[in-house]
């Protein structure tokens, strides 16, 4: 990670932590792996990477969380974590191993790789919430029409142990999770665009132009281990 002297004043320069969910079952198309859908040249999770390393100025330490083609993600130069919890149990679990491998102290700037059209400033205003919240909020965007709570920033030591407690008790629901916490929202007035969830058949076929159940499904070709 590249260091940068910023005051709290200065968000365009922090120090901050990206995570990456992949680790979903993809159960509603087919059961890919949609880190590696294709968005022209690169796969969502490339893509992704791409979009939010470069926002801010400091080269933030990258977290995929992800359950299968381990090698190819880490082949991206990220740190790769699986679920601690058998059976796909959602994105809280994904995020439960994201909050295990984090550095505890620094922001930790969470999005879903399924999300191919995330707002260009979305890293910059989530923080700057953040840097302007209590240490124990969450800042979550928001559309302008729904909530958005897979797109949240925070620091890992003030949720690590909750999320963990919360799952050890059957929960699963992120906005269970988040009625625990003080939550704060960006809002993008007007721009659900942005937010669209490549997640099912038809958000596929809206996305991509061709329905996926009568052709094949577009992937980057996932890099063969070494």
């Amino acid at each position: 990670m590249r260091s940068a002297r910023c005051s709290n004043s200065q968000p365009s320069c922090l120090i901050y932590t990206l995570a990456i969910l992949c680790g979903g079952q993809g159960s509603r198309l087919g059961g890919v792996d949609k880190g590696w859908l294709s968005s022209g040249d690169s796969s969502f999770v490339e893509r992704a990477m791409h979009r939010f390393c470069s926002q801010i100025l400091s080269e933030p330490a990258v977290i995929i969380s992800a359950n299968r083609n381990l090698h190819q993600y880490e082949a991206l130069g990220a740190k790769v974590v699986s679920d601690q919890r058998a059976g796909f149990l959602g994105p809280l679990a994904g995020l439960e191993a994201v909050l295990l491998a984090a550095d505890p102290d620094l922001p930790l700037l969470v999005i879903p790789c399924d999300m191919p059209d995330l707002p260009a400033d979305l890293a910059t205003r989530l923080l700057t919430q953040l840097l302007n919240s209590p240490k124990e909020a969450v800042v979550i965007a928001n559309d302008g029409e729904h909530a958005q709570p897979l797109c949240m920033a925070l620091y890992p030591s003030t949720v690590r142990h909750d999320l963990t407690a919360f799952l050890d008790k059957g929960g699963r629901g992120v906005f269970q999770w988040l009625k625990q916490h003080e939550v704060r929202e960006v809002r993008y007035a007007g721009q659900p665009q942005h937010f669209v969830n490549i997640n099912d058949d038809s958000a596929y076929q809206a996305y991509f132009g061709y329905d996926p159940r009568h052709e094949s499904i577009r992937f980057r070709q996932i890099p063969a281990t070494p």
